[in-house]
């Protein structure tokens, strides 16, 4: 909380072990809402290859 600042409420629901999430487990989003009370998820990281994209023709890595 002291990186973040104070927390506002942006979504609330139930979540039981038998809920259906996209990429984390019931059991981890509660654990460590309960040790550090809240749950960050991030963007995954982007594979290397892709980075090459947005280098010049002569940067890229072909």
């Amino acid at each position: 909380m002291e990186r973040f600042g104070k927390g506002i409420s942006a979504m609330t629901m139930l979540l039981t072990n038998e809920s259906k999430l996209a990429r984390a487990t019931p059991e981890k989003v509660a654990s460590e809402i309960r040790e550090k009370g809240f749950y960050l998820q991030l963007p995954p990281v982007k594979d290397d290859y892709l980075l090459d994209l947005y280098k010049t023709p002569t940067q890229a890595v072909y």
